[in-house]
């Protein structure tokens, strides 16, 4: 990797990172982004283009690019749609940056009309190898995360580019002529905080695609005489002072009740130790709070057994965590800021028919949680009826959503027969 190179993906983890910063500013995020976009596209040339068959009612091709075709949250929320495409509308290609592979990864690989392993390409090479490949739409599903390829996406190597997906702000990229979200990730006026034209797709712009073994696993609750627990499940990353400080006010309001954080880092008792003593600056006694690292994922899920009600982080907030605390029947309660990465949970709990558990205000919030405590242990049978209904709504339909890529997929052709005459 030259050193340009490398000194381009430090910045674009930066941008990532700042996500987490609740004192980000919206517009120093934007500005970031675009500049980092602005310098990448200047740093490498354009790809020609070669002629395309302009027929508007072809079968298009699509090519996918991401280092996330397994059991991640990329492959949870988007692999179903993807693998139930119709292809007598979209010819698909994969191209899998990634070197793990996995059950979820066979069936995608068997899914695709093509296959292509990209780790160890570079980005000239993978431009243009897509370039070759004919590729009508090229989509993004990572955005700024580890593995991406938005070097090749500078490159424009395809006629139309989206992302879609992986990211949750804008890449900056002025290649990049789409991003794919909803109306609930969208607050009012924040088009303006993406470089890309904002798509709003209908519903949610998540399909959440549990597997078939998951189904086996109970939703029914553990109580055996213990106290009403609330969890989160998300990155540790994502915990900061105002969460602490609000998730402290929902433990007051539901005295003796406990809270339990599960995710790999909290295995570090040093972590642990940092945790409670900023729960106690709040006055939450330390053994109020329990831990627990990374287990396997029916161990995870099991453990949703044992939570009344999980509690979304922010500004940063959960997007397969969430789907898959609805899918054990418990319920989550959200704070949506203006952020898109802060309405991620929002979005999700409008698609399956629940937007009264996203909270206006802090205050919203912590009634909502004691709320919601209270209905979980006087109705334990809301938990399965909660999966039934998840597992019924928009959200969970892989061949509704892949017919909604397709239509803005055609549109999108559309559009660029007729801007390149």
């Amino acid at each position: 990797m030259q050193l340009g190179e490398r000194f381009t993906r430090l910045a674009g983890n930066l941008l990532l990172d700042s996500q987490y910063d609740p004192q980000m500013s919206d517009e120093d995020l934007t500005r970031q982004a675009a500049a980092w976009g602005r310098d990448q596209v200047r740093r490498v040339p354009a790809h020609p283009l070669k002629p395309r068959n302009r027929d508007a009612e072809r079968v298009l091709k699509i090519g996918y690019v991401s280092a996330d075709l397994y059991r991640h949250p990329v492959g949870w929320l988007g692999g179903g749609p993807i693998m139930g495409h119709d292809r007598g509308h979209v010819h698909v290609t994969l191209y899998a940056n990634q070197t793990c592979a996995d059950p979820l990864t066979e069936s995608l690989r068997q899914s695709a009309d093509v296959w292509t392993p990209v780790m160890g390409m570079d980005d000239p090479t993978l431009a243009d190898r897509i370039a070759a490949d004919g590729i009508d739409i090229l989509v993004d599903l990572s955005g700024h995360t580890s593995g991406n390829r938005l070097g090749a996406f500078a490159r424009r190597p395809a006629p139309v580019q989206a992302s879609w997906l992986g990211y949750f702000a804008t890449t900056g990229l002025p290649t990049i002529d789409y991003v794919l979200l909803d109306d609930c990730h969208v607050a009012d006026g924040c088009e303006a905080h993406f470089v890309e034209e904002v798509v709003r797709l209908p519903g949610c712009r998540f399909c959440y695609t549990p597997d078939p073994d998951m189904l086996g696993i109970s939703a029914d609750a553990n109580l055996s005489d213990r106290p009403i627990t609330f969890g989160s499940f998300n990155n540790a990353a994502k915990l900061n002072d105002p969460v602490i400080a609000l998730w402290a006010e929902v433990l007051k309001a539901t005295p003796e009740s406990q809270l339990l954080l599960k995710w790999r880092s909290f295995a570090d008792p040093g972590l642990q130790a940092r945790i409670r003593e900023t729960f106690a600056g709040h006055g939450i006694a330390r053994d109020r709070i329990t831990f627990e690292g990374l287990t396997d994922h029916p161990h995870m899920l099991n453990r949703y057994r044992d939570i009344d009600v999980a509690l979304d982080p922010f500004p940063f907030t959960g997007g397969l965590t969430t789907c898959e605390a609805l899918f054990m029947g418990v319920p989550v309660v959200t704070l949506p800021g203006r952020r898109c990465v802060s309405r991620q949970s929002h979005s999700i709990l409008t698609a399956v028919g629940h937007p009264e558990w996203s909270a206006a205000t802090p205050g919203e919030y912590v009634a909502a949680a004691s709320r919601l405590a209270g209905q979980a242990r006087q109705d334990p049978s809301r938990r399965s009826a909660l999966r039934e209904s998840v597992l019924a709504s928009p959200l969970c339909d892989p061949r509704a959503f892949a017919e909604k890529l397709e239509q803005f997929y055609r549109r999108a052709w559309r559009r660029y027969l007729e801007q390149t005459g």
